[in-house]
């Protein structure tokens, strides 16, 4: 699939690799051989922060030769006092092969690559990023909006650390940013935490539990200057700080998270935040004010998730193939709510299971498919004698005879309270 003469017809495209190593452990090792699977990565760029260096025959892979081969770079940090801190990640990005970089640190183990990469191939302008189940509500509060036309911020923020593809332009157009806009070296130090918010973009965010080795604290104080940074230099119009992107708007995002097996995604038009939040240049940043939920949840009057709930219940818990857990919609849904599946790859349908809390009556739902770009109704009928409690069975019928590549499944009636799904089995296709 990705040898050049594929290439040419299936305009996917191969991507680079750059690795942060913050510790003296094994974990970049698991991490270089765990990317080493797929065929994407072409090359993989490791930029050590760490003074013990890196040992080039510890990343030889078993049959090489009958593996797709990959380009390794290894890089050794100078003396602390000459570093660039984590802006190194981003010139490393600027400098590959290939327009896609996939980023990420040593902490983070991502188990999501395939459809990270799937969703990153349709909006290959966009940051897309892996954001911890445990962090995502702080990442939906920094998504900020500021209408006064001298100054049109419209941005948000994404912990890259965790696993994101990125295109190389906005990481050079970030090294650009930085040459103009000097930083003093404990901002360097916290170089990640502005990339995203001085795209003055809204970058993907999906919600995905994610192993880790070990975490550190969101940099608000970072975040918040950088913000400040970023007005001041449109205000200023200082070259390569850019207007926001029209065509990059929240408004019809629906991409929730990665299914558990890494072969879809989860989508659904049912979200318990604000779309944005308007930024104030005049607000202390504190880690009581844009570091707390429940402060936010008192500024705005509305009733929100908690951290807590969101871990246990959020849009992960409908896809992870444990229909014991099961994602709250928080609220009611009511006619033309929907939630669905962008497959990786597509099938045929004729069985769809739906597990959740509530009983699911025959005209609940309403299934719309895609069909090689066509979305088409399909005829659902309950099957009486499989369906049980917690487990509506249904017959599908569509009005073509192609394989589906996706699937929207809308609720048809208003209902009294908020829905738990559990589950989804499309044939022997178990979620």
């Amino acid at each position: 699939m990705f040898i050049p003469e594929a290439l040419v017809h299936n305009h996917l495209t191969s991507v680079s690799a750059v690795l942060l190593r913050t510790t003296n452990d094994q974990g970049i090792y698991h991490i270089v051989n765990f990317l080493y699977r797929y065929p994407f990565i072409k090359e993989i760029t490791i930029y050590n922060l760490v003074p013990t260096p890196l040992d080039p025959n510890a990343f030889q892979r078993p049959n090489p030769s009958l593996i797709h081969p990959v380009s390794l770079h290894l890089y050794d940090a100078p003396p602390e006092s000459d570093q660039d801190g984590l802006t190194s990640l981003f010139s490393s990005c600027a400098l590959s092969t290939f327009t896609i970089c996939y980023i990420q640190d040593d902490r983070a183990f991502n188990l999501f690559m395939d459809s990270l990469y799937y969703h990153a191939q349709r909006y290959p302008d966009w940051i897309h990023a892996n954001t911890r189940t445990e962090e995502y509500l702080m990442h939906r509060r920094w998504q900020l909006d500021y209408n006064d036309e001298s100054v049109p911020i419209h941005t948000g923020f994404a912990n890259v650390r965790h696993g994101a593809m990125i295109p190389r332009s906005r990481a050079q157009q970030f090294v650009n940013q930085l040459s103009v806009k000097v930083l003093p070296f404990y901002q360097r130090q916290k170089a990640d935490a502005l990339f995203a918010l001085w795209s003055n973009s809204n970058p993907v965010l999906l919600s995905n539990p994610l192993p880790m080795t070990a975490t550190n604290p969101l940099a608000l104080q970072t975040m918040k200057e950088g913000v400040d940074l970023l007005a001041t230099a449109l205000k200023q119009h200082l070259p390569y700080f850019a207007p926001h992107d029209k065509d990059n708007s929240l408004q019809d995002r629906d991409v929730r998270t990665s299914c558990g097996n890494d072969k879809c995604l989860f989508v659904t038009n049912i979200d318990p935040f604000p779309t944005s939040l308007p930024y104030d240049p005049e607000q202390q940043v504190s880690n009581s004010s844009l570091g707390s939920v429940q402060l936010w949840r008192d500024e705005k009057g509305a009733h929100l998730p908690s951290p807590e709930f969101w871990i246990y219940r959020g849009y992960h818990a409908a896809v992870d193939s444990h229909t014991g857990t099961c994602w709250n919609t928080f609220r009611e849904p009511g006619p033309g709510d929907y939630f669905g599946l962008d497959l990786i790859g597509n099938m045929h349908m004729q069985r769809l299971v739906i597990y959740s809390r509530q009983e699911v009556d025959a005209d609940l739902f309403q299934l719309t498919a895609n069909h090689y770009d066509e979305w088409n109704d399909c005829d659902l009928t309950m099957d009486a004698d499989q369906s049980i409690e917690r487990r509506a069975v249904f017959n599908v019928q569509c009005p073509v005879g192609y394989p589906a590549s996706a699937i929207r499944i809308f609720f048809r009636k208003q209902m009294t309270m908020p829905f738990d799904l559990c589950g989804l089995s499309i044939d022997n296709f178990n979620l």
